[in-house]
């Protein structure tokens, strides 16, 4: 029998996140698992989920998880972002700042990943480094429970860790914001990833529409039922959003015309190795996409975790590698030959693809007429800084935008936008006045060449526009804060006791129609001596529907009743030529008499143009 390694014990005088400093001696008798991560790590991200899982399926046992966070990049020896990470990512078991990576040494690890399981007896059962797969990490784990029940060294009870002390998510309207795009009518879509959907932004900073249940999860549904997983990568066309799904390693589609959100590609899981070929999108499981761009028939993909680009054709609805072969590397030279690390931001100018290739710290060109890839900025994984000019570093970018303002990059982990020059590579720091920025994710250009910025660990939006001396936040307001829609007299009508019949016809404003195969919503709201539906009463637009029968009661008694009339519906035209939702409110006075017949009652609802 082989003799067993002791554990090395935690070096003293080390910051701990979530927990009082532990030592391993006291650990006697659990099964410990360390993760040896970085956050900068999208591998690092993966593991994370299965641990999470395990933790839950292990809960009550004399299992204890410990978080050893060795920094790859400078930023990432800050307690404070390593402790935001944690609150992105929903860690909650403790975690060592491992900032000079002494635990890393005393442990000999070589990759992040790396799991180190260490037995009840505090020797090493294992140390596997790579991502992990939950069903064969829990089968080590349970027969390491076996072996010390068996020898006697397995405490009864779990490690009683005390309260903790990891920050919440944020209580803001956004919560750790990733990607931005502009959208027509100066409106903005934005991925709040820490609360798993996607909001549509009007310009008056009113949240006009939120696009997900705000519970995590891989559902395919109406606007406000339908569930994503940290969202992050966003692109508009014509009344649609595509979103990279990063949790649920999938592509969506969010028709806002007809209120629906349904998967493009992806299965759910976690996909292991790099793609080849081509194949049925919703057969393929992705990893980690981070970010999309528009290129005609084409979604194209940064795949961050497989250190690829994909293409999404959208009328065949398939998957194929666009450029890369799978490697984590820099390195140029054909699509089929060019390598890249954790691509995290794309942006599109005509036949040229800007990537943000976040681990090598890099400003990538993806040449799609030519068919190859070459580094802007950038020398390699571990060459990384803060310096502008002809020799320029950043620091694990991950967002990346080409308009008015030229080419933008989010340079991240510096906490700074950066302009870069798209042919010689020349890069300035943008000034923001006196704006502190806490690890950028994204960034999108208006058409007059206003800047949106994600500042994602302030849980804000900040914009800068073309000349001004300091940037300014863009401040939110709920759907229900913003102003409420005047309300329109309709003309009087007089009916008679019983059922009556009222026909509602909306007429949209000059050069709008109603967006066909949408959802147009009626609430009826009745006093006096009339009864209405105490429901939606709205229809599906279809070719020949475009107006509502609706059926009232009037009575027992005569009088005088009024009839209120809220509508939301979604119009396309104007000169963008786009589809936007309205809301209008309508007043209908009636006087209910004893001595007429029922009668009938029709009005047109002339919409408002869109704000």
């Amino acid at each position: 029998m082989a003799a067993r390694i002791r554990a090395p014990e935690f070096p003293d005088g080390l910051s701990w996140l979530g927990s009082r400093p532990l030592r391993l001696q006291e650990l006697r008798g659990q099964v410990v698992i360390l993760d040896f991560w970085a956050y900068c790590c999208v591998n690092c991200m993966h593991v994370m989920d299965v641990l999470s899982d395990l933790e839950a399926r292990r809960r009550g046992q004399p299992v204890l998880v410990i978080g050893v966070h060795s920094a790859k990049f400078d930023a990432e020896r800050d307690p404070q972002r390593i402790r935001d990470a944690m609150a992105r990512h929903g860690v909650r078991h403790p975690v060592i700042v491992d900032a000079d990576r002494e635990v890393w040494s005393r442990y000999a690890i070589r990759a992040w990943p790396t799991l180190v399981v260490i037995r009840p007896d505090g020797t090493i059962a294992t140390a596997a480094p790579g991502e992990a797969e939950l069903s064969a990490l829990d089968a080590f784990v349970q027969g390491v429970l076996a072996e010390a029940h068996a020898d006697g060294t397995l405490a009864d009870r779990p490690f009683e860790l005390g309260p903790e002390h990891v920050a919440p998510r944020s209580e803001a309207l956004l919560s750790f914001p990733g990607k931005i795009v502009a959208l027509a009518g100066d409106r903005l879509a934005v991925s709040d990833s820490g609360h798993h959907r996607v909001l549509v932004i009007a310009g008056d900073g009113g949240i006009e529409r939120i696009v997900g249940s705000g519970q995590p999860g891989l559902r395919d549904a109406a606007l406000d039922a339908a569930c994503f997983r940290n969202p992050q990568g966003l692109a508009a066309d014509a009344g649609r959003l595509f979103v990279a799904d990063t949790g649920n390693h999938a592509l969506r589609e969010v028709d806002l015309a007809a209120g629906s959100v349904r998967t493009l590609a992806g299965t759910g899981e976690l996909g292991r190795g790099s793609a080849r070929g081509t194949a049925p999108a919703l057969d393929l499981a992705l990893r980690s996409p981070w970010d999309v761009a528009l290129a005609g028939d084409y979604v194209l993909i940064a795949m961050a975790g497989a250190h690829q680009i994909w293409a999404f054709h959208r009328e065949r609805e398939t998957l194929s590698v666009l450029a890369g072969t799978g490697r984590e590397a820099l390195g140029d030279g054909s699509l089929a030959e060019a390598s890249f690390a954790q691509p995290s931001g794309l942006a599109l100018d005509e036949h040229r693809l800007y990537v943000a290739d976040a681990e090598a710290s890099a400003v990538r060109v993806v040449d799609l007429l030519r068919g190859e890839v070459f580094t802007l900025v950038g020398t390699g994984l571990f060459d990384f800084g803060d310096r502008d000019g002809d020799a320029p570093m950043l620091q694990h970018p991950v967002g990346i935008s080409y308009g008015p303002a030229g080419l933008l990059v989010a340079d991240t982990f510096n906490n700074k936008i950066k302009r870069v020059d798209a042919r010689s590579g020349l890069v300035r720091t943008l000034a923001l006045g006196d704006f502190m920025l806490a690890e950028p994710g994204g960034l999108c250009q208006r058409a007059d060449g206003r800047v949106v910025i994600a500042d994602t660990n302030h849980h804000r939006l900040v914009e800068l526009a073309p000349g001004a001396a300091t940037a300014r936040v863009l401040e939110l307001r709920p759907a229900a804060a913003r102003a409420a829609a005047a309300v329109v007299e309709l003309e009087p009508a007089t009916v008679g006791l019983g059922a009556i019949s009222l026909r509602l016809e909306p007429q949209p404003a000059d050069g709008y129609e109603l967006a066909t195969g949408s959802r147009l919503s009626l609430r009826l709201t009745a006093s006096g001596p009339l009864a209405a539906p105490g429901r939606d009463v709205g229809f599906e637009v279809g070719p020949g529907q475009r107006h509502s029968e609706i059926v009232l009661r009037a009575g027992p008694a005569a009088g005088e009743a009024g009839l209120e009339i809220r509508i939301e519906a979604v119009v396309c035209g104007g000169p963008e030529q786009a589809c936007r939702p309205i809301r209008a409110r309508y007043r209908l006075p009636l006087v209910v008499a004893g001595d007429r017949a029922h009668g009938a009652v029709a009005r047109a609802l002339k919409l408002p143009s869109p704000e």
